[in-house]
């Protein structure tokens, strides 16, 4: 079924075209134009979901707008088969919009902390023994932080703006972890040369120490593994799972 005429059976028969964008994995996605309206962002699966996929997002990006204080789209259709959003712009290419957007993702960590960690039910974003030996490790490999609502899939691609500029974020995963999840994605997926300025700048907001950038391989593990889950191996994913796993084969 295309994404037009899931928009017609959800009732939005003010469409009158869908124009195909690129951009993720998951999903098929496209611009909508309406009969005398303002065009919508609109994403659905080639096959509808097991799960309430579009209305997780859909609740992920209230949080982070209403407890984040962040920028994200109009949620204008949420249901199994369909999610519409407000249009938001690409990014200025500029090291003042990562500078920026750093100030809104401290923003987020450090406002949002929070005694528990996870969420109040199971998100999606995508199952060694070397794999839990790390996990038993992570008291010593990573410094304690508290939890705080992330992002959970931040990516380049998952960063726009608002029509006057300013960062906006899509296409959460959110739940209550650890700050640097959001850190070592954005680090992790080849950010733009510009976005340096957003690393420095968070590092400071944040506090962070001088040996983070060490830890951006573990952390990114998560993410590796919910890609080779969804996706098989693309992006080298399992060969980056190998190389973060190859130090906990042994015992010792």
């Amino acid at each position: 079924m295309t994404l037009l005429e899931r928009l017609h059976l959800a009732g939005m028969r003010e469409v009158v075209a869908v124009q195909p964008v690129t951009g993720g994995l998951a999903a098929l996605a496209g611009i909508a134009t309406r009969r005398d309206a303002p065009p919508v962002f609109v994403k659905g699966f080639a096959d509808s979901p097991a799960d309430d996929v579009f209305v997780a997002e859909a609740e992920g990006l209230a949080a982070l707008r209403e407890l984040g204080g962040v920028a994200t789209p109009e949620v204008i259709l949420a249901d199994r088969d369909v999610l519409v959003l407000s249009v938001l712009r690409e990014r200025p290419r500029s090291e003042a919009f990562w500078g920026q957007f750093a100030h809104l993702l401290a923003g987020l960590h450090l406002g949002t902390t929070h005694p528990r960690f996870g969420w109040q039910h199971d998100n999606w974003l995508g199952r060694r023994r070397a794999l839990e030996r790390l996990c038993d490790r992570l008291p010593e490999l990573l410094p304690e932080r508290p939890a705080c609502l992330t992002h959970g899939d931040l990516w380049a691609q998952n960063i726009l703006a608002t029509a006057d500029g300013a960062p906006a974020l899509i296409d959460p995963a959110v739940s209550y972890v650890w700050a640097e999840v959001d850190l070592a994605h954005v680090w992790s997926t080849s950010p733009p040369p510009e976005a340096r300025r957003m690393f420095e700048v968070y590092a400071e907001l944040t506090s962070l120490d001088a040996g983070w950038e060490a830890r951006m391989p573990v952390i990114q593990l998560r993410q590796h593994l919910a890609v080779l889950a969804q996706f098989d191996d693309v992006w080298g994913a399992a060969d980056q799972i190998r190389a973060v796993l190859a130090p906990f084969r042994t015992r010792s």
